[in-house]
């Protein structure tokens, strides 16, 4: 079950250009209020300990506060390591938009999977 999620929300994201925007949506619909900060957790996927330390200080130096590092096994043998980086955001348009293309950014500047982010209904 959680293989199949997990492939759906990566279909979802990478097959959704305003995976952001419906999102927000979801978040109001939900009885959130957006003109309140949200503790928001960007979600990260490292395969290299290096590459995942430049990550984590690039990501301080940003503001963010970071989640303890865990590390797992796919099915296939191969171990990688996973984390967040935690921010209390607004959750407008614009600053939803920006923080998203800067983790993204950060993902293909140090060649691993950002993961999308989440957050929980604030009223």
């Amino acid at each position: 079950m959680i293989v199949i999620f997990s492939f759906i929300k990566s279909f979802i994201k990478k097959n959704t250009p305003n995976f952001d925007e419906l999102t927000l949506k979801a978040l109001h619909e939900a009885g959130s209020d957006l003109s309140k900060p949200h503790l928001v957790e960007h979600h990260f996927v490292v395969w290299d300990r290096k590459l995942l330390n430049n990550l984590i200080q690039e990501l301080k130096v940003n503001n963010y506060e970071i989640s303890e590092v865990l590390d797992d096994t796919y099915t296939n043998g191969q171990p990688y390591l996973y984390f967040d980086a935690i921010k209390s955001t607004i959750m407008s348009k614009s600053i939803v938009y920006h923080e998203s293309n800067l983790m993204k950014s950060l993902a293909v500047k140090y060649n691993v999977e950002y993961d999308g982010w989440g957050t929980s209904v604030v009223k």
